[in-house]
């Protein structure tokens, strides 16, 4: 984050069947949140359930971002591959609130310095990927 004492809080790999709960405790104590998704992990984006869920998050003033379709490793992907994983999660986003995530974070954390990952992100209109970051001394 740009200004001190200020952090982001993020969440990747969902939605998952937690996804009510944690959206109940961000609601009660009145925090948002980044949500990285995907759309072939716990819950299918074809399903009404996921289309549900991140209707609330949207709707309930959260960050939608792109954690990739399917969860792969980009890296090992070639650059038409990993426009594909892009396409496909935000088409679902797109579908269920009408907007198209503006961040994006690898899976695994992979990607950031790699020229194929980062070129291929660019054409998406995305000048740098969100990694993630834990600092175990708080």
């Amino acid at each position: 984050c740009k200004n001190r004492n200020h952090w982001a809080l993020t969440y990747d790999d969902g939605p998952t069947q937690y996804a009510d709960s944690i959206l109940d405790l961000l609601k009660e104590k009145g925090i948002k949140a980044t949500f990285f998704l995907v759309g072939n992990m716990y819950i299918p984006a074809s399903s009404s359930e996921w289309t549900r869920i991140v209707k609330r998050m949207y709707n309930e003033g959260h960050v939608l971002g792109s954690h990739t379709f399917n969860h792969n490793e980009l890296t090992k992907m070639s650059s038409q591959q990993i426009k594909q994983e892009m396409q496909q999660l935000e088409d679902a986003v797109y579908k269920a609130v009408g907007v198209r995530p503006a961040f994006m974070r690898p899976p695994y954390g992979s990607g950031n310095g790699n020229q194929t990952v980062m070129s291929t992100l660019q054409s998406f209109g995305m000048t740098a990927a969100c990694n993630w970051y834990v600092d175990p001394m708080d």
